[in-house]
């Protein structure tokens, strides 16, 4: 330990004003980070938005002769001839999709609605509602396509108008309400099935912007916040700011012991040495007191350097009165009336390398 603390005291004494340079500067910068810190919040709100997605399948289809179906039956995505089938089934399942846990119910009725280019148009079916609780439902209805025949015949009869093209949409009307991610979710599924009725036949209507008219979807996303760790991007780091404020305080912290250091080594080694070269210059006629006690009507004469006092000490053939303390070492030569005295202050030693 003691070759140690001798190493410190040299390393101290000659890299001093460098050594308590680098720890004031990394003490500021350290300060900084703290007050930079403590004025940003700890935490932000950061929009992490729910995506979702609704899934739908339509499909249809009816039993007819062989001569014009594949193994006599009427399949989704086939022309429909009200000549040979009038009852065509449609079913509709549907999905809520997404990544996060989902609590719903809901909602769907099948309706029809006829429609033709002049802006005419009369509902043809409307089917019950129906409920569901799960984020999955399927349904089915059946359609009388002979029907629509008949009663565009009799719009026509009665308007005198020839429209040579209708147009069937047929929707489930899914709507569902719950919770998806823990957040409120209310929202319609408006998926439709369009034909195009003409007086012998049915068909799809295929819009461009439709790749799939049997497989409707629709992608929204649900606005959640959530909170997070503010972070401090410092030298391309990002510091979340907790830590940030903890580095800071460590720093702080070791700086100030790193200032205290090198003041109670060479504090100690000085007063060390001060009793070394005292005992060396005085020999026996040194006496170590705690306090001393002058009386005013003395002559205090403050000599220049301890060289003198110890000749002085010798001359006059005196004990060396010495009191040490944290900041000197004080000594007194005492003849008579008259009071030789020296102080060597220990802060003027260490501040000067």
């Amino acid at each position: 330990m003691k070759s140690i603390l001798e190493k410190l005291r040299a390393f101290f004494s000659a890299n001093l004003e460098s050594y308590r340079l680098v720890f004031f500067v990394l003490g500021g910068l350290a300060l900084a980070l703290g007050v930079f810190s403590l004025l940003q919040p700890t935490n932000i709100s950061l929009p992490d938005n729910i995506a979702y997605q609704h899934v739908g399948i339509f499909t249809y289809s009816a039993n007819a002769p062989s001569e014009i179906y594949t193994d006599g039956k009427l399949e989704s995505g086939e022309i429909i001839f009200p000549a040979v089938t009038c009852q065509v089934d449609l079913s509709f399942y549907y999905a809520f999709s997404t990544s996060e846990p989902v609590v719903l119910q809901g909602t769907s009725q099948w309706t029809a609605e006829l429609s033709s280019a002049n802006g005419w148009k009369q509902t043809v079916l409307s089917e019950p509602v129906l409920s569901f609780n799960e984020s999955t439902t399927s349904s089915n209805v059946k359609l009388d396509v002979c029907q629509l025949n008949e009663r565009i015949q009799t719009v026509e009869e009665l308007t005198g108008v020839d429209n040579y093209q209708y147009t069937l949409t047929i929707s489930p009307n899914i709507r569902v309400f719950g919770e998806v991610g823990g957040e409120s979710f209310e929202g319609d599924f408006p998926a439709s099935l369009v034909f195009v009725v003409e007086s012998n036949q049915i068909y799809l209507s295929k819009e461009e912007s439709q790749d799939d008219p049997l497989h409707p979807t629709q992608s929204g996303e649900l606005v959640r916040w959530t909170n997070f760790v503010n972070n401090l991007s410092i030298l391309s780091l990002n510091i979340p700011v907790p830590l940030a404020r903890w580095i800071a305080l460590g720093t702080l912290i070791v700086c100030l012991i790193a200032l205290l250091l090198p003041e109670l080594i060479l504090k100690g080694t000085q007063e060390s040495d001060e009793m070394k070269k005292a005992k060396q210059m005085f020999g026996e006629r040194l006496v170590n007191i705690e306090d001393i006690s002058i009386d005013p009507s003395s002559h205090l004469i403050q000599v220049e350097n301890l060289s003198d006092l110890v000749t002085l000490a010798n001359l006059l053939g005196e004990k060396v009165l010495c009191k040490l303390t944290d900041q000197d070492a004080s000594y007194y030569v005492v003849s008579g009336r008259t009071v030789y005295h020296y102080t060597n202050k220990f802060n003027e030693a260490l501040n000067t390398p």
